[in-house]
């Protein structure tokens, strides 16, 4: 029984190609679904686990503790927080990941997937990628914002992305040997992506 992880630019359809593969495999479709196993693991809550994963509030933290006694920053952020760090999260979203995969029949959408269960011979590791302009555009409809907010919004994400890949590898992410298959859904449009990844999947059952 395969596993799919699907490792995208932001922006590129990642998380909408995700859905439809797993709908036509009939796979279990990851994505918040893990926070919350990683929520439950860890034994925190569901809300420290987005905080922890999202940059802002990552930077957020590590700027207050770095001006403000320890007491001050447990009274108004949390002790909670504090105990739960990037380095915990992505021991547990290691574990929920390799958890996830030997159940099977699951796609992964983000969170190191590709990285995390390189050595396994039942993975298909997929990537997104598309010109910039054309995420941007995406990001600008799907979201309603302007475009220097959608240029904003993407480049942030790319940061977060790169730091966070960056605990799996210390080379480039986005290297095409890292994958079974690299699709430009800028220039395929996400229909051609899904029966491609389809494809690819079904020939590893």
């Amino acid at each position: 029984m395969a596993i799919v992880t699907i490792s995208r630019q932001y922006g590129a359809g990642g998380l909408t190609l995700g859905r439809r593969v797993a709908r036509r495999l009939g796979y279990e479709f990851v994505d918040r679904a893990l926070l919350a196993e990683v929520a439950k693991q860890a034994g925190v809550s569901l809300k420290t686990v987005e905080a922890v994963e999202s940059e802002a509030g990552d930077r957020l933290l590590r700027l207050v503790s770095s001006l403000v006694s320890s007491d001050f920053v447990e009274r108004h952020v949390g002790e909670e927080k504090l105990d739960f760090d990037e380095k915990k999260f992505v021991k547990f979203v290691s574990r929920a990941i390799n958890e996830i995969a030997d159940r099977g029949r699951a796609v992964i959408v983000g969170r190191g997937g590709q990285f995390i269960l390189k050595e396994r011979g039942d993975t298909v590791r997929v990537l997104l990628v598309a010109e910039r302009s054309r995420r941007v555009s995406f990001i600008k409809d799907k979201l309603g914002v302007s475009q220097d907010e959608a240029e904003a919004i993407v480049s942030r994400e790319e940061d977060r992305r790169a730091r966070f890949l960056g605990n799996f590898t210390d080379g480039r992410p986005d290297d095409p040997c890292h994958y079974h298959l690299v699709l430009n859904t800028g220039l395929m449009g996400l229909a051609t992506a899904e029966e491609l990844v389809y494809q690819l999947a079904c020939s590893f059952d």
